[in-house]
């Protein structure tokens, strides 16, 4: 199977070492009896599960730390052992269970409207998927400053499903995508970077559903702009939940767990991108040191973060590992679906500077070392071509707007799909049109992911242009991109 080799295993030694380190410490506490390692008290694991899907442990356990979102502190994983004897190692994460409160359960992400209540008691989880049927076992572990401790193992039986697996660069010709089973990924939507509600049918519920229902299958979504994982206390609306760098607000990811049912129900593939540039280090309008701008920013030393200036954050030490951190919960939480289609690191970055084009290669690095399912990362810059550096370590470029850089982008960079990001939007509907056949027929991997706002609506919606996706969606159905080989015509 195609999909096993993508998947990151854990190296037999490791496991080895792993387990004897727990024997030992066993050791040390009957000898010694005055440390305490910490205590696994219950572990929920389903008995079944399907291919492709999502399989949660659930933990709850005692442990010495102050802040669970720190590996450091406390760090708990499982080992999972495939049907053919592979190992794969997958991290866990803090989990608090907020229920989202808003009328019929849509998601926004508005702090002045959104309502979440807590519907149970925090644990610890492990996010898994399955990528082949048959019987599966697993230990978990947990570490503190007191030691290690594991349990299982634990089986359950993994059913046949017919999904398609993780997105990867298409084997036959890596300017298009395909799915582990060689099915073609031709990624056609919205960039929809918010839902606030501000008027009927701006949540995420209707966004993904309508682009599911006009034959698409793809959406940009960001993790920032109001909706950050990690910022500091204050500010107006109902900012509630953030604690500054290195805790994460819970509210905030129940509402990325919906996001991703939602793709999971309706067979959409969202592009996360994690952080906004021109906002979380200088706002466009100069208000430099507001609150959703450096001001506010967790990383601010002035914020209880390690940095003096915006620049620092590309090359402080104690910054570059808080932001893995992030990295590591992000994989933990949402890297168990097929539905994230990629990982970017930033919306549009600007003129990338050689510390930040380094940075961007070693997040690309650390991303791949902890994400078992080796999710395709990206980034995006509104420089019209930027320090070419800045690609070494992304499995695709990316442009917004300006569709005359697909086929200059697509040269310079030729081994690597070309995604637009954001396309342009009017109200008329002749800049949609184009800008989707014409990104699509110079040979990006797919139309451009059409920006969903203009003004205060959304004019695809509001003029009903579906129509023009659907047009495309059946296009491109079934013509299988990656086997061909695009030349440009002789004139």
């Amino acid at each position: 199977m195609r999909a096993r080799k993508n998947q990151l295993f854990f190296p037999e030694g490791e496991v080895v070492g792993a387990v004897r380190g727990v024997v030992l410490f066993g050791l040390c506490f009957l000898a010694g009896g005055a440390v305490a390692s910490p205590v696994i008290k219950r572990v929920d694991a389903p008995k079944t599960a399907k291919q492709w899907a999502k399989y949660e442990v659930s933990l709850d356990i005692r442990a010495a730390y102050q802040n669970p979102f720190d590996p450091e502190q406390v760090e708990v994983w499982a080992i999972f052992r495939a049907p053919d004897g592979r190992r794969v190692k997958v991290p866990g994460f803090y989990f608090e269970p907020w229920r989202i409160g808003n009328p019929g359960g849509v998601v926004l992400t508005n702090p002045g409207k959104e309502r979440h209540e807590l519907s149970g008691r925090p644990c610890f989880k492990v996010r898994f998927c399955p990528v082949e049927p048959g019987v599966y076992s697993f230990e978990v572990f947990v570490r503190d400053k007191t030691g290690l401790t594991k349990a299982g193992p634990f089986t359950f039986h993994c059913l046949p499903s017919e999904g398609h697996g993780f997105v990867r660069i298409s084997e036959g010709n890596p300017r298009y995508f395909e799915f582990d089973d060689g099915s073609p990924f031709v990624p056609v939507g919205l960039c929809v970077p918010w839902a606030r509600g501000n008027w009927e049918g701006d949540t995420y519920d209707h966004y993904i559903a309508k682009i599911s229902e006009s034959g698409g299958n793809a959406i940009r979504v960001w993790m920032c702009h109001w909706a950050w994982l990690e910022w500091t206390p204050g500010g107006k609306g109902s900012l509630r939940g953030y604690r500054g760098v290195g805790w994460y607000n819970q509210r905030i990811c129940a509402n990325f767990d919906r996001i991703l049912e939602l793709c999971e129900q309706y067979g959409v593939y969202v592009m996360l991108c994690f952080n906004n540039a021109c906002w979380e280090f200088g706002r466009p309008d100069g208000k430099h040191w507001a609150y959703d701008s450096w001001g506010g920013n967790p990383y601010n030393v002035k914020n209880g973060g390690p940095c003096l200036r915006p620049a620092d954050f590309w090359t402080n030490p104690e910054a570059r590992r808080l932001y893995k951190r992030k990295l590591r919960y992000i994989v933990a939480r949402w890297g168990y679906s097929p539905n994230v289609w990629a990982w970017e690191l930033w919306n549009e970055i600007g003129r990338a500077s050689e510390a930040i084009a380094q940075w961007h290669k070693e997040m690309a690095s650390y991303l791949r070392k902890v994400d078992p399912n080796r999710h395709l990362v990206t980034t995006s810059s509104w420089d019209p071509l930027p320090n070419e550096h800045l690609w070494e370590e992304m499995d695709f470029t990316q442009i917004h707007g300006d569709l005359s850089l697909v086929e200059p982008m697509l040269d310079k960079y030729p081994g690597k799909p070309l995604v637009v990001g954001e396309g342009p939007v009017d109200e008329e509907g002749r800049a949609i049109r184009r800008s989707l056949w014409r990104a699509l027929l110079s040979g990006a991997a797919g139309p451009p992911l059409t920006w969903a706002f203009l003004g205060r609506g959304c004019p695809i919606d509001r003029n009903d242009f579906w129509g023009l996706y659907k047009a495309i969606s059946r296009f491109v159905k079934g013509i299988p991109l990656g086997r061909l080989s695009p030349r440009k015509p002789k004139v």
